[in-house]
């Protein structure tokens, strides 16, 4: 990156030690922006990881991931089949969207961001078609 010659020792440091749990993505758009902000000088420092990389709270890929391993420890530990598993998955988010009261399958679909076909499918799949008005 031009105008980058150096990465300090305590950010490699740092980073070594931290966990990242396969989600390479994460760390790689954390140094993009660390690069992007970096008005002055030609050495990456910790501070700059930092400035950087604040705790945002919870993201939705922390709820995605959390949800997968507690998906995991019900197939794992509980003897429930994946297919299974997933099949219940989705009918709670559709019932949880549900209960949302969309005012129609269309409302519902622009929530879930699908199209229209494959919600029906899927209301009809776990038998929850009539609890949400067509039109």
């Amino acid at each position: 990156f031009p105008g980058i010659t150096n990465v300090e020792p305590e950010l490699t440091a740092y980073l070594s030690q931290q966990r990242f749990d396969g989600n390479i993505r994460e760390l790689e758009h954390c140094v993009q922006r660390m690069l992007f902000a970096k008005a002055e000088g030609v050495s990456l420092g910790l501070r700059d990881w930092m400035a950087q990389c604040k705790d945002e709270g919870t993201t939705s890929l922390d709820l995605i991931n959390e949800a997968a391993e507690t998906l995991w420890k019900a197939i794992s530990g509980g003897g429930l089949p994946c297919a299974a598993a997933l099949r219940l998955a989705e009918r709670n988010i559709l019932e949880l969207a549900i209960s949302g009261n969309p005012q129609t399958r269309r409302e519902l679909a622009l929530r879930l961001q699908t199209s229209e076909r494959t919600l029906y499918h899927k209301l009809k799949t776990h038998h929850l078609t009539g609890r949400v008005p067509s039109r």
